[in-house]
């Protein structure tokens, strides 16, 4: 018999996890510097990422709003940055900023944004297997790490910050699209992977062997569970088990697990495919020599385990030691004990080995914890002299990112394995003692943290102009906004000059960019436009002559003149590099007229957004079908559903009590 449709059921549910509430105010500790001082923190990095926002900014206002190149960038000559410099960053400041901030407080809501984003999707994951107290506690420790509170606000490599952000989202969508089967997790697991491709090269490059390691382990855990519910008896599984035990469907979870990795790579090809194509039209190199060679950059493992110490607030870039941190250790510690105890005491052995979904992720998590620490000590030195690209990751202690992520998990193992310890013993009460073990947690968790939380050195900045970014390259020796001029094309032989274009900028002019040297007697060329896809140049010459313009070659690049008298047709004069400055040269006819400089895409780069537009097309085809599903199991048994995705949120009481201690320490520590 079809249930009659409730009247309700085109209204949005309002039977939301309180936990993920809880989760969003464990966030405002870490985000209290932010609210409470006006600008930036005064990082290493930050004002780096800055004036790349104000030179898309600028780029919006001229109605480009995917550019690939930075005019002003390279004292004027132009740099291909937002070709190689994943957007996602810089694109959602600029959302930010439309509605009225000014760019440094668009980029701090940029930053808040990712703090909470990083604490609700390790809720998410970890609550999926260790229950929802235990997703609280290790939303905690993944957020309250030294690594992650000193590229806040003491590195400012923001775009590795919010790469970092996305791990447990990618985690725990792929974790639902194994266990359950269902389609919606195929487009949460695309979009999340999208967002780490679209945010830092680097750390996405660090986190597949993890990813694909995990998933080759959730596809052995569904055949080990799948046969154990063929042949053992209902009776026999308890209930968090059954809980975590794979939904039986006659599709195969391979099928889905290619289709959201192949949709994740398609939604972000328009970036990371051009890119990696033509990542041997820069100067790469740059970074992986010098300074930013991996042998000087290992940590030792007395700084690794190095507990908490106060800031020099009074220096301007105070040490901050690259640590796992004490919660980490703690809990990844007494996780290891946990396990050793299942398998060395009989009496635990029920309690903790019965659960063996969430025992084998324990396993699994500590184990890419070893390895992961390992490979930010110079004893991994042979493994990084060997494994193909590993070296582009210049730091070993970027290895750290993975790290908390695995340690952040444990904290969630070693609260769970509390409960089911407690519940063994004494019913009544588990929930209370679980409540107790919790805040405790979390006020470790964070306590360890408080010498953090207080960063004093504040830069208003308000929104830059491209000159400010010529000005900050000028000062800083960061041609380009890069540390080593890593995205000039590799045609230019040796930097440019920042006093041949410099003083346009200064006296806020459009830079001229036909380079006067090279024009005949009596000729005369004035810059009218110049955007990220094209400048414009009025030419009045006597002769025809050879046009040097002070842009950087790179390919795309096309000199176009008007054909014909009504100059509504141009045509490709063709272009020469120049030696050894990597200059776009080309041949202009006498007469007067408007000359225009285009940037092109090249065949990969058109052929990648074709790739992103269909997998965009793809990706809302499958949202649509997953909602139509959605509301159709609300049709057959709404109730039903409700009440058993209730079952992996937090209990009202809990999350009333957790929130009000969050209150007060939150008070407490202003």
């Amino acid at each position: 018999m079809t249930r009659k449709l409730p009247a309700s059921y085109f209204r949005v549910p309002t039977s939301i996890d309180p936990g993920l509430i809880v989760a969003a105010l464990l966030a405002l500790f870490a985000v209290v510097p932010l609210l409470s001082h006006p600008g930036l923190p005064n990082t290493a990095d930050g004002a780096a990422h800055l004036m790349r926002q104000a030179e898309l900014n600028q780029a919006w206002r001229d109605g480009v709003f995917y550019p690939r190149w930075a005019p002003d960038l390279a004292y004027g000559y132009g740099i291909p940055l937002f070709h190689y410099a994943p957007p996602l960053l810089y694109q959602v400041t600029q959302l930010f900023s439309l509605s009225g901030l000014s760019l440094d407080v668009a980029m701090k809501a940029t930053i808040i944004l990712m703090i909470f984003l990083y604490s609700v999707g390790m809720y998410l994951f970890a609550r999926d297997l260790y229950g929802p107290r235990a997703g609280l506690l290790a939303a905690a420790v993944y957020l309250y790490a030294p690594y992650r509170l000193r590229e806040a606000y003491i590195q400012g490599n923001y775009g590795q910050f919010f790469g970092l952000a996305f791990y447990p989202l990618i985690l725990w969508s792929f974790h639902g699209l194994v266990t359950t089967d269902r389609r919606r997790y195929i487009p949460l697991a695309a979009l999340s992977l999208a967002g780490l491709l679209l945010s830092h090269n680097i750390s996405a490059m660090i986190f597949a062997p993890l990813l694909g390691a995990y998933l080759v382990f959730l596809l052995a855990l569904r055949g080990l569970e799948t046969g154990r519910l063929e042949g053992w008896k209902a009776g026999r599984l308890d209930h968090a088990s059954s809980h975590h035990s794979m939904h039986q469907s006659p599709s195969h979870p391979v099928v889905k697990l290619i289709a959201a990795i192949a949709l994740g790579l398609g939604l972000s090809a328009f970036f990371w495919l051009p890119a990696f194509v033509e990542r041997g039209l820069v100067r790469l190199s740059g970074i992986t020599t010098g300074f930013f060679d991996f042998r000087y950059n290992f940590i030792s493992l007395a700084e690794l385990l190095a507990l908490p110490r106060p800031l020099d607030l009074s220096a301007v870039n105070p040490y901050f030691p690259l640590s796992l941190g004490t919660a980490q250790m703690v809990f990844a510690a007494l996780a290891l004990l946990g396990i050793a105890l299942s398998y060395a005491v009989r009496s635990t052995q029920y309690a903790i080995r019965s659960a063996q979904h969430a025992l084998y992720h324990t396993l699994f998590f500590a184990m890419a914890l070893l390895v992961t620490t390992f490979l930010t000590l110079p004893y991994s030195q042979p493994i990084w002299e060997v494994v193909p690209l590993l070296e582009l990751a210049e730091f070993p202690w970027r290895w750290l990112g993975p790290a908390v992520l695995c340690a952040a998990v444990l904290a969630g193992a070693v609260l769970y394995m509390f409960e089911r310890l407690v519940a063994q013993r004494s019913a009544l009460d588990a929930r209370r003692w679980s409540v107790v073990a919790l805040g405790v947690g979390l006020v470790f968790a964070v306590a360890v943290s408080l010498f953090y939380l207080f960063p004093s050195q504040f830069i208003p900045w308000g929104t830059p102009a491209p000159a400010d970014a010529v000005a900050y390259e000028v000062e800083s020796r960061a041609i380009g906004s890069t540390s080593a001029g890593e995205f000039l094309p590799r045609w230019a032989d040796r930097f440019p000059s920042p006093e041949t274009l410099g003083p346009d900028y200064v006296a806020g002019r459009v830079p001229a960019k036909i380079d006067p040297a090279s024009l005949p007697d009596g000729a005369t060329a004035t810059t009218l436009i110049h955007t990220a896809r094209e400048t414009r140049v009025a030419v009045n010459s006597p002769t025809p002559f050879a046009a040097t313009f002070r842009t950087l070659y790179w390919p795309g690049w096309r000199v176009l003149v008007p054909q014909g008298v009504e100059d509504s047709e141009y045509q490709d004069t063709g272009v020469e590099i120049t030696r050894p400055d990597g200059l776009i040269r080309a041949q202009l006819p006498a007469g007067e007229y408007l000359v225009r400089l285009r940037l092109l895409p090249t065949p990969v780069r058109r052929t990648a957004t074709i790739i992103s537009a269909l997998a965009l097309v793809g990706f809302l085809a499958l949202s649509v079908v997953g909602l139509i599903g959605w509301r159709t199991r609300r049709r057959e048994g709404w109730k039903a559903e409700r009440l058993e995705d209730q079952k992996t949120g937090l209990p009202n009481f809990d999350a009333i009590v957790i929130g009000l201690a969050l209150f007060i320490g939150l008070l407490v520590t202003r």
